[in-house]
């Protein structure tokens, strides 16, 4: 069994997803979890969606569970272990979960912006692997309320047509956020006197996924250029290579695109 944490601790801290640098999926690997909104409060309803492949084939089986214990804004890992204390939340790729009650100061420090996380802990099996994962919710925060990214492209894919490609090709693909993905929100401004906040403009970032070839950097910034190079697992003519890219903001936000490569 595998854990992975997809979390979002803190805007002022950065946000990096913790996947042991595998840009390269091979077998059962869940590349993202979004909610839909992607910040919520006590009793207000949520949607949370999985996106899970598995590269054997086979059924992947998915459940969902929030982790109320207190923590201090890492991952408890009795949050994993100890799951059957959980608040059991549904079961399948997409789920509608109501935020439970839960106090402030049990869910580690606030953010810059003055968010919190709630752990939720994502369980998915196949045939042949399992996998634990932790995404953490972001609730309570500040004002405005966070969106999700989204993307406009990712050259040099067009619509949903695979990309034609050869083996050893190298590509530069560049991910091109849509304007309103790069929201303004407040933090304390250092320089000022107590209680003076600052507008500031949300960082995006992206990881990418696939399955053949190799990242010069498995994560990059907005319009960043990332070079793909068809090296590795790389199919026979007229087959396909899977390729994602997880945009991230600062305070729990996600997007995913699915791109297609035919090779020739």
């Amino acid at each position: 069994m595998r854990i992975i944490v997809l979390a979002c601790l803190a805007a002022l801290a950065g946000c990096n997803d913790d996947f042991a640098g595998a840009a390269l999926v091979d077998g059962l690997r869940l590349l993202a979890v979004q909610a839909e909104p992607p910040e919520a409060t006590s009793g207000e309803t949520v949607s949370l969606r999985a996106f899970a492949v598995d590269t054997h084939g086979g059924p992947v089986a998915i459940s969902w569970s929030a982790c109320l214990r207190p923590n201090d804004g890492a991952i408890d890992p009795a949050c994993i272990t100890g799951s059957s204390d959980n608040l059991a939340l549904g079961d399948g790729e997409t789920i509608t979960m109501t935020v439970p009650q839960f106090s402030l100061e049990t869910l580690g420090p606030p953010d810059g912006n003055g968010g919190v996380y709630l752990p939720i802990v994502v369980h998915l099996s196949s045939p042949d692997d399992a996998v634990d994962a932790v995404y953490r919710l972001r609730v309570a925060g500040g004002a405005p309320r966070n969106k999700n990214p989204r993307f406009a492209v990712i050259e040099p894919f067009r619509g949903t047509s695979p990309q034609p490609a050869y083996a050893g090709d190298h590509m530069n693909l560049v991910p091109r956020f849509l304007n309103d993905s790069f929201e303004q929100y407040e933090i304390p401004d250092p320089e000022a006197a107590p209680g003076i906040r600052k507008l500031v403009q949300e960082t995006l970032t992206v990881q990418w996924f696939a399955t053949a070839g190799t990242f010069g950097k498995e994560t990059t910034s907005a319009l960043q250029t990332e070079e793909y190079i068809l090296d590795r697992n790389v199919p026979k003519r007229f087959g396909t290579v899977d390729l994602w890219a997880v945009g991230h903001d600062e305070r729990g936000g996600v997007t995913i695109v699915h791109q297609t490569i035919m090779m020739q």
